[in-house]
């Protein structure tokens, strides 16, 4: 991926401000250790709170997340849950989970 310290520093300022696709890339980047120190506990709350605040691939994020048990136990119910969450909100990155 090759997130480069810029892209982090910005992204946290963007997300302190409530900017919800920064918040989203933040908490990927967190949850990968790409470009910052992993971190899957505080990129999995980032990507619950820009799910909680309307961000339509974050519920997809979480769900992946639950598919694959990474950092949270795997449950294929909760991912698709979380898929069909995002596919309500217009994700197609869920519809394509909800697929798959």
């Amino acid at each position: 991926m090759g997130n480069s310290p810029e892209d982090i520093r910005k992204w946290e300022q963007q997300a302190q401000a409530g900017d919800l696709d920064a918040k989203h890339l933040l908490a990927l980047a967190l949850r990968a250790g790409d470009g910052v120190a992993m971190d899957k506990d505080r990129g999995f709350d980032l990507l619950m709170e820009a799910s909680d605040q309307g961000h339509m691939h974050a519920p997809a994020s979480i769900g992946v997340a639950y598919y694959f048990g990474d950092g949270v136990p795997k449950s294929h119910q909760l991912a698709m849950k979380w898929y069909q969450a995002g596919a309500a909100a217009g994700s197609d990155y869920a519809i394509f989970n909800i697929a798959d």
